[in-house]
């Protein structure tokens, strides 16, 4: 049954299973984009799974001032990041059922040149609303409320950052599925992981 709430949330590169699990009762969801940018959360990183455990890939940005709002922060790119990136979804998913199938998309998605985090995330939003079939309708905030007292709102931000790293923070039932390493299933990993294993299949996950 839909939520007729609006959820708000940070926007986060290439989310986790639960991040998509936790919004899927609402309607519309409102991505935070005024906040102060804090370090070291999923706004700039996503985790994947490799013969070796869990590696975290990160997008570079710019050194920027605190209280620098995450519609502001820049990607640096005098790094070749987006090779690098690349280069660690091959290593950690080459051998996975549908990594030649959905591998050409993130790759002409990195053939842009983005300036802007939030131009980026934003990409990659709509690449996986369409791979998991998302309901939910989407915008960014226009203003910054640091408390939703409007019963129209439920308030998501910062559910989970880098530095809580737990699933139980989400509430959320992360269903297993076959993964490509390891006998034992790994939990809050990127969506692409589940992408990348079950396909056609990842949005009955979702």
């Amino acid at each position: 049954m839909e939520n007729n709430r609006i959820a708000v949330i940070e926007l986060s590169c290439f989310p986790s299973i639960c991040f998509f699990r936790t919004l899927k009762p609402y309607g519309k969801v409102a991505f935070e984009g005024l906040e102060s940018f804090p370090k070291q959360t999923y706004r700039n990183r996503f985790d994947i799974l490799t013969s070796n455990g869990i590696q975290t890939i990160n997008i570079p940005v710019k050194k920027f001032a605190n209280n620098t709002p995450y519609r502001e922060i820049e990607i640096d790119n005098s790094t070749d990041w987006q090779k690098m990136l690349l280069r660690s979804l091959k290593t950690a998913y080459a051998m996975s059922p549908y990594y030649e199938y959905y591998i050409p998309q993130i790759e002409q998605l990195l053939t842009e040149n983005y300036g802007l985090l939030m131009e980026f995330n934003i990409e990659t939003m709509k690449l996986l609303h369409n791979w998991l079939h998302i309901s939910w309708d989407w915008e960014l905030t226009n203003s910054f409320e640091k408390v939703y007292n409007n019963e129209l709102y439920e308030d998501f931000r910062d559910l989970k950052t880098k530095k809580r790293k737990k699933i139980e923070d989400w509430n959320c039932d992360n269903p297993t599925y076959w993964q490509v390493f390891g006998k034992n299933f790994v939990k809050g990993l990127s969506v692409l992981d589940l992408i990348f294993c079950e396909g056609p299949l990842s949005p009955r996950y979702i």
